[in-house]
């Protein structure tokens, strides 16, 4: 074993050898995948860590990461081999992943790239850039009586004589700042023609009718040389792409869905939100929910639900998108893909609620399937992108069935607590406050306002959806570490007062705070076992469970072999902020920019010393 490793690892230095485009040369494989320097320095980057701040451990960063990588490698091919890859879960989310990264490439290709302007735009915009307007406005939601104010002021009327008799005078206490990129392009086309004194004509919004005033206007004197870096010009350019690209947005979706088909089966959807109502109203009366609470569909839920309907009806066509047919489990598991949740279980919101996802289906598969008709399924880096994501969930997958198969007997935790617990032990514990969401989106908005000054508890009030923290305003008390799980393992590595996050786990995303940690002491036991048996069941699982999985990662890698480029990884140049990055997608949605892998490195310690080998 010991030879055939070293001929595996000679033979990839072979391969790291060759010229290769830079962003895709191994810097790591596990068996026949290979982790790609752009892999390896995007999940660095984007992906929170413990010590990633210190830069005197950066080399120690890099290498826990790219060992949590083989990992993730090496237990996403023995799934393979299992043929979990197969599976409807995988197959589905590898499908739903191929559409995003598609829909994003044909959204730079048809939209970012098609979003053209002229030499003449561009001046247009640069002298915007350098004006500040001063304005006043009356507005109406009435375009007749607005037609009659601008005839008026057309006659000589005094604007402001006539906006002290209307309501949105008190609305007004100073005139209003404007500058380029704050209207409406259509109102900014009218508005930056004009100079003091002057007024719009009547310009339709979505709330109204407006008629804008210059009561002053400034203008910057621009003596810089005239060139797309200067301040001015990357400024104006940031407006004027944005519009542009905007524009051909909306252009290229009237011209793509003018001559779409979609059929739909209503009843089908209804029958679906039935069954659905059906096990969220039971939720809500299990966990005695009020009716302000979320009800959220779990993964299990979900499963429940599949088996709720007769097979025959799930085979049913839901919908027919081009030449694509969705059957009703299929839609199941697309509309579960993304998670669920709602506050008011009733029949009609449940209904209205799947319309919105069948429409959401519908247009990302439309999109999508155009993608693939100009072979972006086959872009290197759509085709990485989802071999990643795919990784990771078989990952998952696999490591959360070895995990879900251990149990514990009474008597083996009587076993346990005779030889630990004659004095008991007080394990490693830490205090923190915690805000979880569902929702990336609120994590990133809680995150933004937390690096602002937010007070925690506050943000916690706004934000949190865990209904049994919520009384403690997220404030958990000393907690043991290990049945904090990951959230316990990050928070003992954190300083007092320090805040981490989101950090993601099966249901959402965690942002918290470590108020105090406390290390492990022993006093005289005073509990009986029954007192402490489910916590001591707790603390077997999690050790068999770490035990186990770390041997098992042990055996993959000696099954498939692996190998990393050290020198490769400590040369590459990396940043010390402990980020976390959100990827908006091309046609609407985000993710997160990369998998979220929890440290997953110390297999490598039973490894060397049962091979005598490094990586």
């Amino acid at each position: 074993m010991k030879l055939a490793l070293l001929l595996f690892a000679l033979s990839i230095s072979t391969i790291l050898s060759q010229d290769l485009p830079d962003d895709y040369s191994a810097i790591g494989t596990a068996g026949n995948k290979k982790i790609t320097k752009l892999d390896f320095l995007e999940r660095f980057e984007f992906s929170p860590s413990f010590d990633k701040h210190n830069t005197k451990n950066m080399n120690s960063s890099k290498s826990n990461l790219i060992l949590s990588l083989i990992s993730e490698k090496l237990w996403a091919l023995e799934a393979e081999s299992l043929n979990l890859d197969s599976s409807k879960a995988i197959t589905v989310s590898a499908h739903l992943f191929e559409n995003m990264f598609i829909r994003d490439l044909l959204y730079k290709k048809k939209v970012r790239e098609g979003a053209q302007f002229s030499n003449e735009e561009f001046s247009e915009a640069r002298r915007r850039q350098n004006l500040k307007y001063y304005v006043k406005y009356v507005f109406s939601e009435d375009s007749a009586e607005v037609a009659d104010i601008y005839s008026v002021l057309q006659k000589g009327a005094n604007f402001d004589t006539i906006l002290s008799t209307r309501e949105e005078m008190s609305f007004q206490p100073k005139p209003e700042e404007v500058v380029y990129g704050q209207l409406a392009n259509h109102v900014e086309d009218e508005l930056f023609k004009l100079t003091i004194y002057m007024f719009t004509p009547p310009l339709p919004t979505p709330a109204g009718w407006y008629i804008f005033y210059v009561e002053n206007l400034e203008q910057k004197i621009d003596i810089a040389p005239v060139s797309e870096t200067d301040n001015t010009s990357q400024l104006a350019l940031k407006v004027l792409k944005t519009r542009k690209e905007n524009e051909q947005y909306f252009k290229y979706l009237a011209q793509f869905y003018s001559n779409k088909i979609i059929k739909a089966d209503a009843e089908l959807m209804k029958c679906f939100s039935v069954h659905l109502t059906q096990v969220l109203q039971n939720k809500k009366h299990v966990i005695s929910a009020d009716d302000t609470t979320a009800i959220h569909l779990t993964a299990a839920e979900v499963i429940s639900l599949l088996n709720s309907i007769p097979p025959d009806t799930l085979k049913m066509i839901v919908c027919r998108i081009d030449d694509t047919k969705i059957n009703l489990n299929d839609f199941i598991l697309y509309f579960s893909f993304d998670g669920f949740h709602i506050s008011n279980p009733n029949l009609n919101p449940v209904f209205t609620e799947i319309q919105k996802r069948m429409r959401s289906t519908i247009e990302n598969e439309l999109i999508a399937n155009e993608g693939r008709k100009n072979n972006y399924n086959n872009d290197p880096e759509v085709i990485r992108q989802v071999s990643m994501w795919k990784d990771n969930y078989l990952y998952q997958i696999l490591r959360n069935t070895i995990a879900d198969s251990i149990k514990i007997s009474d008597e083996e935790a009587i076993d346990f607590y005779t030889k630990n617990y004659k004095d008991y032990v007080y394990p490693r514990a830490v205090n923190i406050i915690e805000m979880f969401t569902d929702s990336l989106t609120l994590a990133e908005s809680a995150l933004s306002e937390l690096k602002n000054g937010a007070d925690f508890k506050q943000t916690v009030k706004k934000y949190n959806k865990k209904k049994e923290i919520s009384k403690k305003d997220g404030e958990y008390g000393l907690f043991p570490v290990e049945r904090l799980g990951t959230l316990g393992e990050i928070a003992w590595d954190m300083s007092i007062n320090e805040v981490r996050g989101p950090i993601q786990n099966n249901n959402g995303y965690s942002i918290i705070k470590l108020l105090d940690k406390r290390e492990k002491f022993t006093e005289k036991n005073k509990k009986s076992f029954l007192e402490i048996k489910e916590q001591l069941k707790s603390e077997i699982v999690n050790r068999k469970v770490k035990h186990k999985l770390d041997v098992k990662t042990v055996t993959l890698a000696k099954k498939y072999g692996f190998s990393v480029n050290s020198d490769m990884i400590n040369s590459m140049e990396t940043t010390s902020v402990n980020s976390f990055g959100v990827r908006k997608l091309g046609f609407g949605g985000q993710i997160t920019a990369v998998p979220l892998l929890a440290p997953d490195n110390d297999w490598i310690f039973d490894f060397t010393k049962q091979t005598g080998l490094t990586p």
